[in-house]
């Protein structure tokens, strides 16, 4: 699944995005899949997915790595001790590290290269309406991975 979601986003072969927004479709995949497994297991997944991720990228220097790891840790850890695993939990963790995901991703590679109208343009225009538009992808992978759980 994960390798799906890796070849849509880095292909273009199909186009999902609207306008300007265009989703990571391995954040939310990487929520649901954390949700439901181990901290380590999810931690391996997502140095696995950022890995692969900053080899597509120019310039990125294992950034993915470091943020994808730490944030599939955190959403183990987090749906282990703090909420249930529920929708509306994956919701809001989808939500919580997409908005963070592209904010650190503006922070390191565009708040300090353009001028300010150009910073806040990419901010409001790029970087929150594709956030929103990622979180969106939990829903249908929530399910999936709900459902994959449930049989064990």
């Amino acid at each position: 699944m994960f390798s799906a979601a890796f070849l849509l986003h880095y292909t273009d072969v199909i186009n999902i995005s609207i306008r300007s927004a265009v989703p990571v479709l391995l954040i939310p995949l990487l929520t649901a899949f954390s949700m439901f497994k181990s901290t380590g297991v999810s931690a391996a997944a997502g140095l696995a997915v950022g890995i692969c991720m900053d080899g597509c990228a120019e310039g990125s220097s294992c950034f993915n790595s470091v943020v994808l790891m730490l944030f599939a840790i955190f959403i183990s850890a987090l749906s282990d001790n703090l909420f249930n695993k529920n929708i509306r939990s994956a919701l809001l963790l989808s939500l919580l590290f997409s908005f963070l995901y592209f904010i650190l991703r503006w922070t390191f590679f565009y708040a300090f290269s353009y001028n300010a109208g150009q910073n806040l343009t990419y901010l409001l225009q790029r970087a929150l309406p594709s956030a929103l538009y990622t979180a969106v992808f939990i829903i249908p992978f929530y399910f999936v991975f709900k459902g994959l759980n449930s049989e064990q």
